[in-house]
């Protein structure tokens, strides 16, 4: 049975069942995931480490334990599951991790190859359009854009990966897998139900909560990115607007699995795309301590930011 999906204004068809994605009743298919065999490596690519290899619009991962992925020319995605062969020995991988990484770096590596550009942000829908907020793994992206739904009221457009269209001239911004995934001391923070959480990856105090099916829509204009940074102690949080060329970097910094865009597209290509995206949006970077129980004093700023478009601070360069 094939199960039909929509994620990143993508249509997908899939052997696997993704409880991540949205279904979707389009009859248009750019993607298609398949259960078979992969090839343990692929002739003339070239090695990243031990886990990955690529040639021309091909490449092959290797997950210790959980699969090998082919991911061939943005269109397909072959997934063989560890002890899925008659040669394989030990326990079968976890189907959710299995998906885990096949909705991570194998669908990263997809978009990739389609020329099309990844942000690991999370993401909600404002007044005056999307806002992204990205950062270095733990600086509270999921937490951030749940605090603001459930305590803002701002609708939740996506968490960990979005995709992002500059080429008609405006940003526009796809959502990815529909799921929130939070550490253990966010969902005590945030309050939520234990019983409607799926541990992330396999003995990790990492979560997923699913979010319904009504998403606010499937495709969104992106009004600005915020880069979460860590304040140094009794430092006060400060919201700053990015102007110049720092808006380059910060959005180059926001790019997901950036280092695999060299690997099926020119420099030149790619650098112009993340140009238009900072060109385009608005850029800030807000600064504060790492503690979820003075956030609610701290995100006064940029909740005026976000329901009103309020500069508290610039930083020219």
């Amino acid at each position: 049975m094939a199960f039909s999906y929509q994620v990143y204004g993508l249509n997908l068809q899939s052997d696997l069942e993704l409880p991540e994605l949205l279904p979707t009743a389009a009859l248009a298919v750019y993607v298609t995931i398949c259960l078979g065999t992969v090839p343990k490596t692929l002739s003339g690519s070239r090695s990243v480490g031990l886990w990955a290899e690529y040639v021309d619009t091909r490449c092959l991962f290797r997950i210790h334990n959980v699969g090998r992925f082919l991911i061939e020319d943005g269109g397909s995605i072959t997934v063989e599951p560890y002890g899925s062969s008659e040669t394989a020995h030990g326990a079968a991988a976890a189907m959710s991790d299995v998906r885990l990484y096949l909705l991570g770096s194998a669908l990263a590596a997809l978009l990739h190859q389609r020329s099309l550009l990844p942000l690991h942000v999370s993401a909600v829908l404002a007044k005056n359009g999307g806002w992204a907020f990205t950062g270095p793994s733990g600086a509270g992206k999921s937490t951030m854009a749940a605090w603001l739904s459930q305590g803002a009221g701002l609708p939740l457009i996506s968490d960990d990966v979005s995709v992002v269209d500059v080429r008609s001239g405006s940003a526009r911004l796809f959502p990815g897998p529909r799921k929130l995934k939070l550490w253990n001391d966010a969902v005590d923070f945030l309050n939520i139900e234990r019983r409607r959480l799926i541990q992330d990856l396999s003995n990790t105090p990492k979560f997923q909560l699913y979010l319904p099916d009504g998403v606010p829509g499937t495709e969104f204009g992106l009004t600005g990115l915020v880069m979460l940074e860590r304040a140094e102690p009794g430092e006060p949080a400060e919201l700053i607007q990015i102007t110049g060329i720092d808006r380059f970097r910060y959005c180059s910094r926001a790019v997901y699995r950036h280092y695999m865009a060299p690997w099926f597209r020119s420099k030149a290509d790619y650098v112009q795309d993340v140009f238009q995206l900072a060109e385009t949006i608005q850029v800030y970077r807000w600064r504060r301590p790492w503690s979820l129980e003075q956030l609610d004093q701290e995100v006064n700023p940029l909740r005026e930011l976000l329901f009103s478009g309020a500069i508290k601070k610039v930083a020219s360069r």
